[in-house]
């Protein structure tokens, strides 16, 4: 992510909790692993670009995610409609930029 990424950078942490020892830039991060700014914009029916605005309120301009816990828990705590409005987020209001085993730092798109 080195490459990518400035330190004034902000990147958000999704189910990455506070694991990574070394990170180019500034990151923000809940202790419940998936940040309660994406889980509560989703919850209360939010589309897809009101959470991308809502990211970038937080400053952040970059996401890092562990796919594979993502998988299981994000399933677990969002309903269909949310579920939906959460993978049209992903694919399209961020570019994947970085991606190395079961992590993946994306961009959020303008």
């Amino acid at each position: 992510a080195d490459s990518i990424l400035e330190p004034s950078d902000t990147t958000l942490f999704i189910n990455m909790g506070n694991r990574a020892f070394y990170f180019p830039s500034y990151a923000i991060y809940d202790e419940g692993r998936f940040p309660i700014v994406v889980l509560d914009r989703l919850w209360r029916g939010c589309t897809a670009e009101e959470l991308r605005e809502a990211v970038r309120r937080t400053g952040a301009a970059y996401l890092a995610m562990d796919m594979e816990i993502s998988q299981i828990n994000i399933v677990g705590e969002l309903e269909d409609c949310e579920l939906a409005e959460w993978r049209r987020f992903l694919s399209k209001m961020t570019e994947p930029v970085v991606t190395r085993g079961d992590y993946v730092l994306f961009r959020l798109l303008d």
